[in-house]
């Protein structure tokens, strides 16, 4: 399989996967996790084909962290699914049970020692050309992802250095297939000033030599998931507030004046660090200099369902 072919199969994963059941724009992240779990084994020279056991331990780590929420891990779907992708090898396709919707069994997968994993000719490809490797790994995150917990992800992969000390930050011809959204700086800058740079949440706010820090502005509906570049799907977050908003530790409700803070029960920790959270649990978040640019009720739905984990 040359570049070309390979970057389109992978560019088109994202419009390809269904979406989450009754969750809408949330794009199953079942695939894209089967393929990181792949791509890391690769990068760190581990046989091309791996047993499913070993795939689905890896699997259900990550997507217990990073999956959708309340949902049950089926790393058998995303390890069939591939297979009709053209880029995923399961040499004893032919031989396993496929019940009437083509479903696999687990029990067989392991008890046989089934092993699946890229396709010779796919693993040949980022073998030999780290470039490749290391932007499949990107453009997964990208739209997969949201930017603040792409270097969680990457540590559980054991890939810290993922770029391979290769230049990705911008399109060259041979990516020019993959076009990554950008991210307008000019939401930033609007969502930050609504909220008078400070943390919605703690009021957290912190400057040196008069510029500030650790704060950013955080999509409510993620920017991966189609979320826009307005200020209504904004939040002026302080850099864990964002994180735990991101990964579903923390949403929003609805009060009758603005939204008050949601913690997950499904966080923990010892009290002092639970406090960081527990301590604006039911706390109203900060109004915006402007009512025009306060939470959009739609976003914030849209948060409340595909990402916080209550």
């Amino acid at each position: 399989m040359d570049r070309t072919r390979y970057l389109e199969i992978l560019r088109g994963l994202k419009s390809n996967v269904k979406t989450a059941k009754n969750l809408p724009d949330r794009k199953r992240p079942h695939q894209p996790i089967m393929l990181l779990i792949a791509l890391s084994n690769l990068a760190q020279g581990r046989p091309r084909l791996q047993d499913y056991s070993s795939l689905e331990a890896g699997y259900n780590r990550l997507f217990k962290t990073y999956g959708l929420p309340d949902r049950s891990s089926h790393p058998e779907q995303p390890f069939r699914a591939l297979y009709k992708t053209g880029l995923w090898d399961i040499p004893e396709w032919k031989n396993l049970d496929h019940g009437n919707n083509g479903t696999l069994r687990v029990g067989q997968l392991k008890q046989q020692g089934i092993k699946g994993g890229f396709r010779q000719e796919v693993h040949d490809l980022l073998n030999s050309d780290k470039a490749v490797l290391f932007k499949s790994i990107s453009m997964l995150l990208d739209d997969f992802f949201p930017w603040i917990l792409h270097e969680d992800i990457l540590n559980e992969l054991n890939l810290e250095n993922a770029s391979g000390g290769i230049d990705l930050s911008h399109d060259s011809s041979q990516f020019a297939l993959y076009k990554r959204r950008i991210r307008d700086p000019r939401f930033g800058k609007k969502v930050l000033q609504a909220y008078r740079h400070q943390c919605a949440i703690c009021k957290y706010r912190l400057t040196i030599g008069g510029m500030g820090f650790g704060l950013e502005a955080a999509h409510i509906k993620t920017y991966c998931h189609e979320g826009p570049n307005r200020p209504d799907n904004g939040l002026a977050l302080c850099t864990l507030h964002h994180k735990a908003f991101d990964i579903g530790a923390i949403g929003l409700e609805q009060s009758e004046e603005s939204y008050c803070v949601l913690v997950s029960p499904q966080v923990q920790g010892d009290q002092t660090s639970m406090r960081v959270l527990t301590d604006y649990q039911g706390h109203q978040i900060a109004r915006p200099a402007q009512d025009s640019l306060a939470p959009n009720p739609m976003y914030v739905n849209w948060h409340r369902g595909a990402v916080f984990r209550g």
